[in-house]
């Protein structure tokens, strides 16, 4: 096969770097500024400018790194068992997937974003490990996200009825469900290669036996902690924008916001704004506050945790080497 020139070859990866720029800055920009939440924020930012927020707003800014240092840090541990890996190219890796996830449904750009960065490591393998590392933080958030639901239904309507006992048994069962799929990960995936369709992913999913049960133990403390981490980062920004809720119950309903992102789809988020529909219901119900300050702080939330870190990643894509990140060979 004839190689490609050099001066073409660097104009092409110019004008894919520039069409990834184009595209993840307009995904960002609709996101952000045709956003109704984002416009309460414009809103009712004024009120936000006195000195007690200048330390709570460093305090949220600084677990947002802590946020995604966390992921970073499991993720790295994660791909070590493929390939050495810096923590600095792990960093580089989760914001890139953030940046990338703006362009796909349901975030499932994700994972692409990731394993981009990986040097040597087969893709396939990284994006079943990075699996595990998303699996972790679904089972805390789902374990936690239900437990906390059951509470605001009992608190809420106060009736032990029908939907009541079906939500709490269902609930069980699939919350026991995914604690054996994820620590029993290994046997399942013995059991997926038997498949006839399956077959030929043996040699990939056997990279689920170097996960011991004491290695998904880790991952999973990992996740709870970052679990905490922004369930935290709420609390703070809630308290931010004036919205008067009691920490027991306001932690009620952001474990509850959660468990309901959890369960509809992203790409329905976006379009019936059930994020912010979300936080009005559950916290609304604790709370007095106005609908307005509700809807600000949650999607307050949302563009530190997702949009500011989204902007770093495609600064990390545009320097990436696409080449050799996808091992195509001129």
């Amino acid at each position: 096969m004839k190689k490609i020139d050099p001066k073409y070859r660097r104009i092409l990866s110019l004008s894919i770097k520039i069409v990834f720029a184009i595209a993840i800055l307009g995904s960002l920009y609709f996101q952000v500024f045709e956003n109704e939440g984002m416009k309460k924020i414009f809103n009712v930012g004024h009120k936000l400018y006195h000195k007690e927020n200048i330390f709570w707003s460093t305090l949220l800014v600084l677990l947002c790194v802590a946020n995604w240092g966390i992921e970073a840090f499991k993720w790295n541990i994660l791909m070590r068992l493929l390939e050495p890996i810096s923590y600095k190219r792990s960093i580089k890796a989760i914001l890139s997937g953030l940046s990338i996830a703006s362009l796909s449904p349901n975030r499932i750009g994700e994972f692409a974003g990731r394993v981009l960065f990986l040097k040597k490591a087969n893709k396939i393998r990284g994006v079943l490990l990075n699996f595990i590392s998303n699996l972790s933080l679904l089972v805390v958030n789902y374990i936690l996200g239900i437990i906390a639901f059951v509470i605001f239904y009992i608190n809420h309507f106060k009736v032990f009825d029908f939907m009541f006992y079906s939500l709490s048994i269902s609930g069980l069962i699939i919350g026991i469900i995914m604690i054996y799929i994820y620590f029993n990960i290994r046997h399942v995936s013995k059991y997926l290669i038997k498949l006839p369709k399956l077959s030929g992913l043996k040699q990939y999913l056997s990279t689920y036996s170097l996960l011991a049960p004491s290695r998904l133990s880790y991952y999973l403390t990992l996740s709870a902690i970052r679990y905490t981490v922004f369930t935290v980062q709420y609390l703070i920004i809630l308290k931010i924008f004036g919205v008067q809720i009691d920490l027991f119950y306001g932690m009620i309903a952001i474990l509850s916001i959660f468990f309901v992102q959890l369960v509809m789809p992203s790409f329905i988020l976006l379009e019936i704004g059930i994020r912010g529909k979300a936080a009005l219901f559950f916290i609304g119900a604790f709370s007095a506050s106005e609908q307005e300050l509700i809807l600000a702080s949650s999607f307050g939330l949302w563009f530190i945790n997702l949009i500011i870190p989204g902007l770093l990643g495609a600064a990390f894509i545009l320097k990436l080497n696409f080449w050799k990140a996808i091992k195509v060979k001129w």
